[in-house]
């Protein structure tokens, strides 16, 4: 089945979402370029505004495509259309569909509260091999108008699997800043809220984070090595993740240890 061709502007047109009143030129909501170079090239990241309105990238600081290894000619004010190219084809319509529904999310929100929350979602992008590396997408409203559309978001985009071909099962949900709770974006489960991570698992992925291997965290927490193991098991599907390492990374990105 080939991607639906639907161009990045489908996203406001179909919503008929209007931000005539917010201005092009958004800078004055970004953070200096220096300093967004400098937190991407420490945590392999990708950083870019995006105005939804306009469905423009901006800011990129570092570009996706030479991070993929490409050789980019792309400027930083390239579209969001010219990012998907990239995509790995079986994800393609899944990471469109993301978007719209996190955007929907947010416009159900009252206007104060928009920007508590994070949009969360994984599509794998294909690197200059041919090879689908697994990508994680968090998104936060920078700036929203007078009639509570969001007009501004930031994305950072973070490599945590190297190579992935699995059918196994992206994620996507909203994650309240604050309180940490995830939400469901699906159209037949909204606002469904629920723990990622439950206290337990929490709590062996913050020790593994320490250094302890699984004797001693059983030990530590009085459990058993078994109870310990199925932890890791359950830390390892509910973040969608091939090994420990990158568990932790996942969790790290999203600031869910203590």
């Amino acid at each position: 089945m080939q991607p639906q061709d639907i161009q990045p502007s489908s996203l406001c047109a179909e919503s008929n979402l209007l931000c005539s009143d917010y201005p092009c030129h958004y800078l004055s909501y970004a953070l200096p370029k220096q300093m967004i170079t400098g937190i991407a090239s420490l945590k392999s990241s990708v950083f870019f505004f995006c105005l939804v309105c306009q469905s423009k990238q901006m800011l990129n600081s570092l570009q996706l495509a030479q991070r993929l290894g490409y050789t980019s000619h792309q400027n930083d004010d390239e579209s969001l259309y010219q990012l998907r190219q990239h995509i790995y084809q079986p994800d393609y319509n899944f990471s469109i569909q993301s978007e719209r529904l996190g955007l929907a999310f947010w416009h159900n929100l009252p206007f104060s509260e928009q920007r508590n929350y994070m949009f969360v979602y994984q599509c794998r992008l294909v690197n200059k091999d041919g090879k689908p590396i697994l990508y994680t997408h968090k998104s936060t409203v920078l700036h929203n108008n007078s009639q509570g559309i969001v007009c501004c978001v930031m994305i950072e985009s973070s490599p945590l699997i190297h190579y992935n071909d699995d059918e196994g099962t992206l994620l996507r949900f909203m994650l309240h800043i604050g309180t940490k709770k995830c939400y469901s974006i699906e159209a037949n489960n909204s606002k469904k809220a629920f723990n990622l991570l439950s206290p337990h698992m929490i709590k062996v992925l913050a020790l593994v984070a320490q250094g302890y291997n699984t004797q001693q965290i059983a030990d530590k927490l009085y459990l058993s090595i078994n109870t310990i193991k199925t932890h890791k098991r359950n830390i390892l599907r509910s973040t969608n993740s091939n090994n420990m390492t990158q568990a932790l990374l996942f969790a790290q990105l999203l600031n869910l240890l203590p």
